[in-house]
């Protein structure tokens, strides 16, 4: 199976991709922030359904940070997104700007007040309104949004206010608050605290946090079948397999093995065709990144010795190639072996081999595994083989 062309995403459960890169793939999906804004910010906003009501999705787009930070130094978690409100009654349709801050780690930024209020700045500032204001220039609305995880509980301030002390200052007028759509405070949502609260159904988010609060191996088996029903499907696909790398990472820090738990479920009950295909696609693609890893690794080695003859380097390099591409072609089958049988059986594992053997073209190893997650029987499996020969 040649590695992917395509725009998919394709990582495994231990992928070795850094936290809080998955943190970003997975708030970068424009279905993570509608989840967010629609189910979760009503929960700390009683009144925010009126202008919820008023979001166009469909004009939904992430900008560049160095855009709109440039005097700031870039965080890699931070995003800011913006779309369309749906006018009112005689106003004009405008944008509103929503700032993610992902703190996906375990100190708590104590001034995260403030770095919210600088981005908000530099969002205003460069908007066209500024270049040419006039009496009726208006800033739009924006909402920053804080996602942490971290076990120590957040305790930074909310808001600009809270960050200059009550000593140094005259006292504020009672019952002030700070503004929600100036960039001045932020709404958190603490993914740890969230995982104990009741959740709101079909949503990423909830989870994303139903992830961070798992417990033993009936918690990761549960939150993994409510991903694939939530997830499946063309549009999703990219954001489910974000998702179960992450789950994977989740998983291994309470000591379960995402995919023997995955072998296992394979083996006990039937999968759909998707998720047969993706896990199959994995196990293929894993088994080649650790052959071409094994090949880089030989060649590395041998290209240490010295003394070697010029026409004897080129033949062992020669002899390298063919034995990367014997050895990658032996793992994909080796794998193929080995989901055949958790799908299949053993026996059918067992009669596979020598039909597996028999195919020289990398792009039949291909097919085969597409094969396997459409055919729904062993003998199925091996008849479509032999005919193909």
């Amino acid at each position: 199976m040649n590695a992917p062309t395509d725009n998919k995403i394709y990582m495994r459960a231990d992928s070795g991709i850094p936290h809080d890169e998955l943190n970003k793939l997975y708030f970068a999906k424009v279905r993570t922030v509608q989840d967010l804004i629609v189910d979760f910010i009503p929960r700390v906003m009683p009144d925010a359904a009126a202008w919820i009501d008023r979001i166009d999705f469909s004009t939904f787009e992430q900008l560049r940070t160095e855009t709109t930070d440039r005097k700031l130094q870039s965080r890699f978690n931070d995003m800011v997104w913006r779309f369309r409100l749906r006018a009112a009654p005689g106003q004009d349709a405008e944008w509103m700007y929503v700032i993610v801050m992902l703190e996906f780690q375990s100190s708590v930024d104590w001034f995260m007040a403030l770095r919210i209020q600088s981005y908000a700045v530099r969002i205003f500032e460069s908007l066209p309104v500024c270049n040419r204001p006039n009496s009726k220039s208006r800033l739009p609305p924006i909402l920053a949004i804080v996602v942490y995880n971290g076990k120590s509980p957040w305790g930074a301030a909310l808001n600009l206010s809270g960050l200059v002390g009550p000593g140094t200052r005259p006292a504020e007028p009672s019952g002030s608050v700070a503004p929600t759509f100036t960039g001045e405070s932020y709404l958190l949502f603490d993914l740890q605290q969230l995982a104990g609260e009741d959740l709101p159904p079909d949503n990423v988010v909830s989870l994303l946090a139903k992830a961070h609060g798992m417990q033993d191996v009936r918690d990761v088996a549960r939150v993994r079948a409510e991903a694939w029903r939530l997830l499946r499907g063309p549009q999703r696909e990219e954001l489910l397999v974000v998702f179960r790398s992450w789950l994977g990472m989740l998983a291994g820090q309470i000591g379960v093995d995402l995919e023997s738990l995955e072998e296992t479920i394979m083996r006990e009950q039937p999968e759909s065709e998707s998720e047969v295909r993706l896990l199959v696609e994995e196990r293929l693609q894993a088994q080649l990144d650790r052959m071409k890893a094994q090949s880089r690794e030989v060649g590395r080695e041998e290209g240490r010795e010295e003394g070697r003859e010029e026409g004897r380097e080129e033949g062992r390099e020669e002899g390298r190639e063919e034995g990367r591409e014997e050895g990658r072609e032996n793992g994909a089958r080796d794998a193929l072996r080995l989901v055949a049988a958790q799908r299949f059986g053993a026996d059918t594992a067992r009669h596979l081999d020598p039909l597996l053997a028999a195919i020289k073209d990398p792009e039949r190893l291909s097919s085969v595994c597409r094969w396997i997650a459409d055919c729904t029987t062993g003998p199925e499996l091996l008849e479509r083989l032999r005919n193909a020969h």
